[in-house]
């Protein structure tokens, strides 16, 4: 039996269909259905319906990898193109082998059912085109995105094949079977402004043909367009007025057919500036190309592969990622004004220093160009490029040329080998510095100690160990060590004695200022101590050990809750003695910051309490002293 191989761009539904029509399998329904309904990898990753595919036939590994058939067949690049997740071969191996496992990758959610349509999509052009190419009809994945309702090839709509529920697709090709009926127009609103269809579809089908994108940095490209139209101010994105320009710029019908809500509201008018406040990882990929094109942002500009583009679509022409456009920019300009940097930079409207800094990103090498009023000419800059190459230290060139750091650093755009070499001298430019400061550290030292050394230098010693390992273990080898002595402490020494005397003062000094406090605190060791000023690691480490009368102190101390409740009363009849007005349970309450239950249950210690200070009680807080009834409207004490 032979197997086809995927044309470019095809689902893996269409796929299927092929390998299935091709094997000859009398009832293919039953092999579809056991599938486990593999139509749902239509356009999504999810679901084992392409690991099934495997299985049943085994022939196809040899002519296709489960990996590329996921990712040059499925939506897979759309969603994770603004995750960030796969930037290198391994995460896109690791990525791949999630989708193929029963659980799945399950990071889509709503932007997965967002990207799904209710039916199968194509485009009339596109299948004469493929039939007179390839022999066939298939159906391509770029139409099979439910926010694209127009071919951007031939700027065409599309045709929508839309079953009820309940009924499955039919394992047919476009022009064949049920999908040669013709089928109706994609029922979808068009956007408000003109043109954002075909940019829509041209968006996504960029970001399909992508191998892998790395993080573009979307959320800076969209919060630097949107600062430029006051949708973005103070670092803080404006919700309200994000809300309304997507509105007004892609329309109400054309979100509601994407089961978007359109009434404001703040978690909505989030929801719709996310891509300028969230991580990309958190990014909707419909959200954030609807924003996009309501910024104006070229599409393109979303777009950075890791690798060249290879699409195997000659019309799908990618233009450049926004570096590639950066450097061809910075090129040109250089090149207009005969690569004079004081003259480029003045065109770029940057400064002389920003402009080379623009260059060794890009990795752009220019020729020895010096303008009139250079401070170095080209034979000072050629000297200059050779002493680096030769491994002069920085140093010794500012001091032999008079130049300084910015002009050494411009000196990689002329050489683009003097990256590793400058690097280098910087290098050992600083080991031979931090050289001199260890050495004199251990020559003005009379007994010198590696522990000492390590605390003081711990930059010099820290850069030493990884840069100049040798030499730094050759002078410490110089160094004595010192012999460890460890004796224990006798609990009955003089100082034990007396800090055990200086402390026990000092908590009786932290016992008046507790018992002084207004509102009165529960003493507690923590507050005496805290009081008192003492450090906490004398009570873990000292007490009761070797500071008995510390401990013994701390321990008598400590106030049960009896007595921090009466004196809690007694501060709450002293406030409502100097207001002169009838104790009352929401006055002791208030006054005494305790509360109610616990007052009622220690009610004949507030009545002693009461009497003694000779207050006038309230006539209902005279029945509830004597009763304790808390039902009756009484009892309430409400005055």
């Amino acid at each position: 039996m032979s197997l086809p191989s995927p044309f470019p761009g095809e689902t893996t539904f269409s796929f299927m269909v092929r390998v299935v029509l091709r094997s000859g399998v009398r009832s293919p329904q039953l092999l579809f259905d056991r599938m486990e309904q593999s139509r749902h990898a239509l356009s999504s990753p999810f679901g084992p319906g392409t690991a099934n595919l495997f299985r049943a036939f085994p022939g196809l590994s040899a002519l296709v990898r489960p990996e590329d058939l996921i990712w040059n067949h499925t939506t897979s690049p759309l969603l994770v193109a603004f995750s960030g997740r796969v930037t290198s071969e391994s995460d896109r191996e690791a990525f791949c082998s999630a989708v193929l496992r029963s659980d799945a990758w399950r990071q889509g959610g709503r932007a997965c059912r967002c990207l799904r349509p209710r039916g199968l999509r194509e485009c009339p052009l596109c299948r004469e085109d493929d039939i007179r190419v390839y022999g066939v009809a298939y159906w391509h994945r770029e139409h099979q995105v439910r926010p694209v309702s127009r071919c951007w090839r031939h700027d065409v709509s599309l045709l929508e094949h839309v079953w009820s529920p309940g009924t499955g697709f039919e394992l047919e090709l476009p022009g064949f079977g049920r999908y040669a009926a013709v089928a109706k127009v994609v029922d979808m609103p068009p956007m408000s402004s003109s043109g954002l269809d075909l940019w829509m579809a041209k968006a996504i089908a960029s970001v399909l043909a992508a191998p892998w994108t790395s993080d573009v940095h979307a959320r800076q490209l969209l919060a630097a367009e949107a600062a430029e139209v006051g949708l973005y101010a103070h670092g803080m994105a404006q919700l309200e007025k994000i809300h309304g320009q997507v509105l007004e710029t892609v329309g109400v019908p054309y979100l509601t057919s994407l089961d978007y809500s359109t009434a404001y509201s703040p978690k909505r008018g989030a929801r719709f500036a996310r891509p300028l406040t969230r991580r990309k990882s958190a990014l909707d990929p419909v959200l954030t190309l609807l924003l996009a094109a309501t910024l104006g942002l070229p599409h393109e500009a979303l777009v950075s592969p890791l690798s060249p583009v290879r699409s195997a679509t000659p019309e799908l022409v990618l233009m450049s990622s926004a570096e590639e456009s950066e450097r061809a920019r910075i090129k040109e300009v250089l090149e207009a004004n005969g690569y004079v940097l004081s003259r480029a930079a003045a065109s770029l409207g940057v400064s002389w220093s920003v402009l080379t800094t623009m260059i060794r990103k890009h990795g752009i090498v220019c020729p020895i160009v010096v303008g009139p009023h250079a401070k170095f000419d080209k034979v000072t800059i050629e000297a200059m490029i050779r002493a680096v190459k030769c491994g002069e230290s920085w140093a010794s060139l500012k001091k032999r040329f008079g130049c300084g750091n910015h002009h050494l650093g411009t000196l990689k755009i002329y050489d683009a080998t003097l990256l590793e070499a400058a690097a280098k001298a910087q290098r050992q430019h600083l080991v031979d510095a931090y050289r001199c400061v260890v050495t004199h550290a251990l020559a003005s030292h009379p007994r010198p100690s590696r522990g000492e050394i390590r605390t003081r230098l711990v930059t010099e010693m820290s850069y030493l160990e990884h840069h100049d390992k040798a030499w730094l273990r050759l002078q410490l080898d110089q160094v004595p060590r010192r012999n460890r002595v460890s004796s224990k402490p006798r609990r009955d020494s003089a100082g034990d004695l007396a800090l055990d005397r200086v402390t026990v003062a000092a908590l009786h000094r932290a016992m008046g200022q507790a018992l002084a406090l207004r509102p009165p605190r529960q003493l507690t060791r923590a507050l005496l101590l805290r009081l008192g000023g003492i450090s906490t690691s004398i009570y873990l480490k000292l007490v009761p050990s070797r500071l008995p009368e510390t401990y013994a102190f701390l321990v008598s101390s400590e106030e049960s809750s009896d007595s921090y409740f009466t004196r809690r009363i007694e501060y709450a009849l002293t406030l409502l003695a100097s207001e002169a007005r009838p104790v009352t349970l929401i006055r002791l309450r208030r006054a005494s910051g305790l509360t109610e239950p616990r007052i009622v249950e220690n009610k004949t210690l507030v009545r002693r309490l009461v009497a003694a200070s000779g207050l006038p009680v309230s006539p209902k807080a005279v029945d509830w002293l004597h009763t304790g009834d808390r039902e009756s409207r009484a009892a309430r004490l409400v005055h």
